[in-house]
């Protein structure tokens, strides 16, 4: 339970503890005093740590956490609830729906592509197919579209996948032989 004498000066930022995110963010539009308390770095932590699934990352891809201002950790919480709320809708909506790939060959390397495309390398001992799809197509209930595909020599082990303003994705494989 939070108090006074841990450190919250405030006694309005004391209740923006107690409030939901919802509540919070609208609560902060009522007055510039408001919005200013409402970026405090120690309410958005104590938002995180109350709101978010232990199993969940907060998303900072700016300064760490302990050099981040409040502004920016409340940036950081809201854009990594918001993706992973909407990421759950979306499965919760619609049945995923089972890929069927050819039966010689075993998915070796999957990735996500900027949350749209799912890049899936299937192989055997000398051969791969990749396959490209959208995201949206799995989750929905349209039929499974194949985006793009390709056949390489080799078992794909792995690989990263860069996206690039200007020039797309770049993709670097590695590949290995599988041992039978």
């Amino acid at each position: 339970m939070l108090n006074l004498k841990e450190g919250i000066e405030d006694p309005l930022l004391l209740i923006l503890h107690y409030l939901s995110l919802e509540d919070i963010l609208s609560f902060s539009q009522t007055c510039k005093y408001v919005a200013r308390i409402s970026t405090a770095k120690q309410l958005w932590l104590h938002v995180w740590r109350r709101d978010a699934p232990s199993h969940l990352q907060l998303s900072t891809q700016m300064l760490p956490l302990e050099q981040s201002s409040g502004t920016q950790t409340k940036l950081a919480v809201l854009h990594t609830l918001r993706l992973h709320h909407s990421m759950t809708a979306a499965v919760d909506k619609r049945s995923i729906r089972r890929v069927f790939f050819h039966q010689s060959l075993s998915v070796t390397w999957t990735k996500i592509i900027g949350s749209v495309w799912l890049l899936v390398a299937a192989s055997d001992a000398t051969v791969s197919v990749l396959s490209l799809f959208s995201v949206t197509s799995l989750l929905g209930s349209s039929a499974q579209d194949l985006v793009a595909q390709a056949f390489l020599e080799g078992s794909v082990r792995n690989g990263l996948v860069q996206l690039t303003a200007k020039q797309g994705v770049i993709l670097a494989l590695n590949f290995g032989y599988l041992r039978m």
